[in-house]
C-alpha cells in the first residue's frame, strides 16, 4: 500500500506557523489547517520528519462524534469539473492589467515567463467561485478539500444531523478526520 502524505491538509507557509507541518501524536499521524483535520495510523503515513515549533492543538475532542451510532456514512461524489473556474476554485472575470491577457513575457534571458500577478491565466484574479461549494446534509463544503478527501484510499465522508455548525467526518483505509463547512 502506498504512504499517505498528510502534507496538504497542513496549513500553508506564512499561515499558523505551529501546523505548518503534520506532526506524529502516540500512534497517529496528525494534521490540520483550521477547517480540516486528519489523524492517519504512523506506519501508512509518510514520515513528517521534525514538526515546527508552537503548540499543537487539542486535536482529540474534534473527532470525538466519529463512532456515533446516528451517522450517515457514503462515499465522497465530487460530479464533474467545475465549468466555471476550471478547478481553480477562483472566477476570472477581466483579462490582467499587467500582461493584458497575454499569461506571460519574454524575459531580457529570452526565456518565456508566466505572469506573476494573474500566474499565467491572462485573466485577473476574481472571487471564490460559488460553484464549487457543496451542499451535504446541510453543509456547505469547499470541494478543494472535498477533492483531498477523495484522494485518500476508500474514502467516505458521514454526518450527524441537518446541523450546519457541526462537521462533516470523513473514513479511510488507515485514518479519519472532520471538516467544518463554510459559513453562509
Amino acid at each position: 500500500m502506498k504512504l499517505i502524505d498528510l502534507s496538504p491538509f497542513a496549513a500553508k507557509q506564512g499561515e499558523r506557523h505551529s501546523i505548518t507541518k503534520p506532526r506524529v501524536v502516540n500512534q497517529h499521524v496528525v494534521a490540520t489547517d483550521g477547517r480540516i483535520l486528519i489523524r492517519c495510523l504512523k506506519e501508512l503515513a509518510v514520515d513528517p520528519g521534525e514538526p515546527p515549533e508552537g503548540k499543537f492543538p487539542n486535536w482529540e475532542p474534534a473527532l470525538q462524534d466519529l463512532d456515533s451510532q446516528d451517522m450517515h456514512w457514503c462515499r465522497v461524489n465530487l460530479g464533474g469539473h467545475c465549468t466555471f473556474c476550471r478547478d481553480t476554485l477562483v472566477l476570472r472575470i477581466d483579462s490582467c492589467k499587467f500582461c493584458h491577457g497575454s499569461k506571460g513575457h519574454r524575459c531580457e534571458c529570452g526565456t518565456e515567463h508566466d505572469c506573476g500577478y494573474c500566474d499565467g491565466t491572462g485573466m485577473e484574479p476574481g472571487d471564490r467561485c460559488p460553484h464549487c461549494i457543496q451542499l451535504f446534509r446541510g453543509r456547505r463544503l469547499d470541494r478543494a478539500y472535498l477533492k483531498l478527501i477523495h484522494s485518500l484510499p476508500d474514502a467516505v465522508i458521514g454526518a450527524i444531523g441537518l446541523v450546519p455548525a457541526k462537521p462533516v467526518f470523513f473514513r479511510f483505509t488507515g485514518g479519519a478526520g472532520c471538516l467544518m463547512g463554510i459559513a453562509e
